[in-house]
Formats: C-alpha cells, structure tokens, sequence
C-alpha cells in the first residue's frame, strides 16, 4: 500500500511540473460552413487585410522537455473582430517551412488578446540533433469564406527569416 502511496504522489508531482512537458492549444477554431446552405449571389467576401505580427524562431535552451524548439508564427486580422464568422484557407504559394505549419483545413480566428483577433501556427522549429534553424521564405495566399460559401480574394503574406 505505501509504495502505491508514493507512486501516487510521484505521478501527480510529474505531471504537475511544467518544465516536464510541453502542449500548445490550437491558434484558431475549426470552421463550421454551411455545406446546406447555398451561395448567396449577393453577398460579396472580402478578405480583410492581415499582417505577420511574430515569427518566433526555435532554439535550444538546455532542458529537453520545455517548449523552446518550437516556432510560432502569429498573423493579425486587421478589424479582425469583423472577420470571426469568416474561415480562411492558407495556401503556401512559395517556400517551404521547416515543418507543418499551415492547417490543411479553411480554420476560423481567435481572439489572440488586447482586442485582436488572428491566428497562431505552432510548429517543431529545431528537431533534435539540429544546432541551428532553417532559413524561413514564404509567400503564403489567404482566402476568406463566408458560411454561405462566397469566397474573397486572396491577400498574400511574405514570410521570412532571416
């Protein structure tokens, strides 16, 4: 019994440890369209005006299990809180990430806080054994849809580092 006891409290005191683990929750929110709805003709899309707002590059910080390898690119919605109904779709025109960045799936934003909405992409920056990170240049198309299925064009996002 008492060695259960002390296995309890190592469990509990492993998963309550920070630097033992690393999970990011999703930059953006699954987009519901309405697949039974059909397009309206009047209803015009336009897809609002957003920039790169970070690119936080990987780095190896020492401690295997935290969070530091991985990279972060957050895109701003300008007058984003008009645009959380919309999903967007991201297309990598040119280059290439190091790694999955880009959802393969149209994603709707979030409200990334002080009253801006957007997106977050995580990714694995640095894999192991990798002492530097890859130069990052990309072009990526955005589209903005609306429930009903009316698309705006597409804006394009410049991307690069260094």
């Amino acid at each position: 019994m008492w060695r259960l006891l002390v296995l309890a409290l190592m469990l509990i005191g492993f998963a309550a440890d920070p630097a033992l683990g690393c999970s990011f929750a999703a930059g953006y929110r699954e987009f519901a369209a309405g697949s039974d709805t059909p397009p309206a003709a009047d209803a015009a899309v336009v897809t609002p005006r957003m920039y790169v707002d970070e690119l936080r590059r990987g780095y190896d910080d020492g401690n295997f299990a935290s969070c530091s390898d991985a990279g972060i690119l957050t895109i701003v919605i300008q007058d984003g809180a008009a645009a959380q109904d919309l999903g967007f779709d991201f297309i990598l025109e040119s280059g290439a990430f190091p790694d999955a960045v880009l959802p393969e799936r149209i994603v709707s934003p979030i409200e990334l806080g002080d009253g801006l909405w957007g997106f977050s992409f995580v990714w694995l920056d640095l894999p192991a054994g990798k002492a530097e990170v890859d130069p990052i240049d990309v072009r990526i198309a955005v589209r903005a849809v609306s429930i009903r299925q009316q698309w705006g064009e597409k804006v394009f996002l410049d991307v690069q580092d260094p």
